[in-house]
């Protein structure tokens, strides 16, 4: 691969990055050992570290970290859709 074309991509993934970490939950790095055991180490947390902070980029720690916004987004819609259905429900009653 051309080295424009690592680059390209290397600022892709760290925009995908900037977006996702206003809405990261604040255990992101420990759902990510949970997903996938193999950032459980020192070279792990270095890369998330780094991939965080934009220093350096990795698909795959992306594409969790994306994961990670998507279902914690579902679960914060979940938890307002339960607290509406509680407040029409004592409403009603």
């Amino acid at each position: 691969m051309p080295q424009n074309d690592l680059k390209k991509t290397s600022e892709i993934l760290k925009n995908r990055i900037r977006i996702c970490k206003k809405l990261l939950p604040n255990n992101w790095r420990q759902l990510i050992v949970i997903l996938a055991p193999e950032y459980d180490s020192l070279k792990g947390a270095r890369l998330m570290d780094n991939v965080f902070k934009l220093r350096s980029s990795d698909l795959r720690l992306t594409e969790l970290i994306e994961q990670i916004v998507a279902d914690h987004e579902v679960a914060k819609d979940n938890e307002i859709a339960a607290e509406n259905e509680n407040s029409v429900n004592d409403a009603l009653s």
